[in-house]
């Protein structure tokens, strides 16, 4: 448990030296003169991190499991839904939102991303959500809600049969230019199944590329959209959507949906590319941030605005504080579970007078089962709680390296440390938590009682107040042509 290793262990800058070339910006669609790079940037490198920040999982995976039946039978849902619901509805403000927020709560759906905002100017908004494991999400505590997954499916299957051997070439263009850049600078090479993917990814992108502005710029027209508030907004595939919309005059602005940290590749990009007015232009104009303490760590030409995080607000005021807390909580990564339950089961064997909980991260919650079928996991708990953050009000200590739930235990979990890992350093080289090395050092950290204990008076910057009237001020200072009088 004690060992973790990397091939090489360097910062994301060190890596963004791979795009920095103005080749980059060269690449564009030939229907529409779309930059192209920003499609496939991402996933180009985070394969890199992969290989030299992770132990022992993939961050990506180019090889998607899906229930083909499921899938079908709610998009067919989803389109039948939109029919009915979707033509009649209008939305100055349009929220853009995945589904991996939705929980239960009073027996309906309800996104902890979104539906906060939306609800706080509803006559005015209008949801168009993704579908999180293809799930179908009903009852709704939101009933202005319509389904990005037929659109989306209609862009997959045209994308699919319709790519020209132009595209094929160009995709193999772009693929190798980054094989030779990355070759050249960080000698690191990308291996010929991950190239061939990649080649056949990039060639459906550019296909599909002209589709999909040709139909969002109908969606907003139609919905008689002014504004735009959307997660995963400086992400790359929301760089089609974005050119599109300022194209239209249309003010966009990201919400803060999880942790930013210096290893975020969304959210940092090479120099070359800072300085394009281009690239600028597939990037929303604002950043709607839960506080200034992740400013530091968004190296992007966007306006940075925090105003707060809606769902720990509303949660912290409802859930009880308790004084008598039980458990120690080691929370999933997404990515390297066995890593993070074989750290819970440590634990469980060596402090037997306290409760060790593993929460797994909502994208590994499928492949935990399979792990849990052939691992003897002990006394460990797995947390299923929906929420987050009653989980917190029963953990003395929270343990992880990266996640968001670090900070987001502070103020209700007594103690926080994060594990110092090559991992933990290349993301957050600047944080405000106690560390230990390893899991023998952890339990010696626990036992001391005081290790990751915080001044709640520090979070202020991490966690911004008042988000409500944040949110407000911000619809209005930048969206004139929005009824204001709606915003209450």
């Amino acid at each position: 448990m004690g060992c973790y290793l990397v091939y090489i262990m360097m910062n994301l800058k060190e890596i963004l030296a791979v795009e920095d070339d103005s080749t980059f910006l060269d690449f564009r669609c030939p229907e529409t003169g779309y930059l192209l790079w920003p499609l496939i940037r991402q996933e180009f490198i985070q394969s890199i991190i992969s290989d030299l920040v992770y132990k022992n999982a993939p961050l990506i995976s180019l090889n998607r499991n899906i229930n083909y039946s499921k899938a079908l039978s709610n998009i067919f849902k989803a389109k039948c839904h939109n029919f009915q619901v979707g033509n009649s509805a209008k939305g100055h403000v349009l929220l853009m939102a995945s589904g991996a927020g939705l929980f239960l709560r009073d027996g309906k759906w309800f996104n902890r991303l979104s539906d906060y905002f939306a609800l706080t100017n509803l006559h005015e908004t209008l949801v168009l959500e993704d579908f999180f494991n293809w799930n179908w999400p009903y009852p709704r505590e939101n009933k202005k809600v319509i389904y990005h997954a037929p659109m989306q499916t209609y862009f997959a299957l045209l994308g699919k049969l319709s790519t020209k051997q132009s595209h094929v070439h160009q995709g193999k263009d772009i693929v190798s230019h980054f094989k030779n850049r990355a070759k050249e600078i960080l000698d690191w090479d990308l291996n010929t199944s991950a190239t061939l993917n990649f080649e056949h990814r990039m060639a459906r992108k550019i296909t599909e590329l002209p589709i999909r502005k040709r139909m969002y710029e109908k969606l907003l027209k139609q919905k008689g959209t002014k504004i735009v508030i959307k997660e995963e907004g400086c992400y790359g595939h929301s760089s089609i959507f974005n050119r599109t919309a300022r194209e239209l005059d249309i003010v966009i602005a990201e919400y803060q949906h999880g942790t930013i940290n210096a290893g975020h590749d969304a959210y940092n990009i090479a120099p070359i590319l800072l300085s394009s007015s281009e690239y600028k232009d597939t990037l929303p104009q604002h950043f709607l941030s839960y506080g200034k303490w992740w400013h530091q760590y968004l190296d992007l030409p966007v306006n940075k605005i925090a105003i707060g995080n809606p769902h720990r607000t509303v949660q912290l005021s409802r859930l009880p504080r308790q004084s008598d807390k039980t458990d120690i909580l080691v929370l999933g990564d997404g990515i390297e579970t066995e890593m993070y339950l074989d750290l819970a089961i440590f634990l469980s064997q060596n402090l037997i007078t306290w409760r060790v909980v593993f929460r797994p991260h909502p994208l590994e919650r499928t492949k935990l089962q399979d792990l849990l079928v052939r691992k003897n996991t002990g006394k460990v708990v797995i947390d299923v709680n929906s929420d987050i953050y009653s989980t917190f009000c029963n953990a003395h200590v929270v343990v992880n390296e990266v996640s968001t739930g670090l900070f987001e235990a502070v103020g209700l979990a007594d103690r926080v440390l994060i594990w110092d890992t090559p991992k933990s350093k290349f993301y957050y080289p600047n944080h405000p938590f106690a560390s230990f090395a390893d899991a023998s050092d952890l339990l010696e950290k626990i036992k001391d009682g005081k290790t990751g204990m915080l001044d709640i008076q520090s979070t202020h910057s991490v966690w911004a107040e008042g988000w409500e009237d944040n949110y407000k001020k911000f619809l209005i200072q930048y969206t004139e042509k929005v009824n204001l009088e709606s915003v209450k």
